[in-house]
């Protein structure tokens, strides 16, 4: 058991990150779908620190019920050109889905480019646990990284994945919207669907919009409950 304030993953030199915030969003998962490796815990966070002249998702993780923890791999983009990343989501499949074996785990996130002249969702794959990943698809491509909630916005950004399983095994990713205020809506939570173990995605439905240019939910998260249905947690 752990006391007092836990055990430390990762702090960054003051000195070398670009924003005071140093990092966000923080995410970790335990396996329970990889055998022996059950129980072993994987973190990954928005790390504001360039490493090589670019930011990357950190993975750590910890085979000590989180009181030690190794960096084992660094994601980045080495196919479109980007070099910020932000908001990450891991996710491991727990039954086979498409080509994706039970037990690979999945990263999205958000990436742009330098200049922030467009946002789009990724996501990778990891078959051993998180030591390598690799490329799977794009989910979406939205405007430039640009956060203005105002209700007179323009902005047109899509923000902060997350990946669960479908009642009837289809991969989701939800994923915040500001595409449709012409429609009225300063901000919608939408989703696409994979069947196909998330190398295509379909069409964009949304899980809630909200007509009135003021109110702008976000930050979206849903779990499937003991009784099979499902539960959305969002802020608004």
């Amino acid at each position: 058991v752990t006391e007092g304030n836990g055990a430390l993953v990762y702090a960054p030199d003051p000195t070398e990150t670009f924003d005071d915030a140093g990092t966000t969003y923080a995410r970790i998962i335990t396996l329970k779908h990889n055998g022996q490796y059950n129980g072993t815990l994987i973190a990954t966070f928005d790390q504001l620190v360039e490493v090589n002249g670019r930011q990357v998702y950190p993975i750590y993780r910890s085979t000590d019920n989180g009181e030690t923890w190794n960096l084992i791999a660094n994601v980045y983009d080495n196919m479109f050109g980007t070099t910020r990343t932000s908001q990450p989501d891991l996710f491991e499949v727990p039954q086979q889905v498409g080509n994706l074996k039970a037990g690979t785990l999945l990263l999205a996130g958000n990436i742009f480019p330098e200049d922030k002249s467009s946002t789009r969702i990724v996501i990778w794959k990891s078959e051993d646990r998180g030591e390598t990943w690799s490329y799977l698809s794009t989910v979406d491509t939205g405007g430039p990284y640009d956060y203005d909630p105002s209700p007179g916005s323009t902005t047109t950004t899509i923000w902060e994945p997350f990946l669960y399983l479908a009642a009837y095994g289809d991969l989701v990713c939800a994923y915040s919207d500001e595409r449709q205020k012409n429609d009225g809506i300063l901000q919608a939570l939408v989703l696409r669907k994979s069947t196909d173990g998330g190398q295509t995605w379909g069409p964009l439905s949304n899980i809630a919009g909200i007509p009135n240019n003021n109110d702008r939910p976000g930050m979206v998260t849903a779990a499937e409950l003991p009784n099979g249905k499902f539960i959305t947690t969002y802020e608004v």
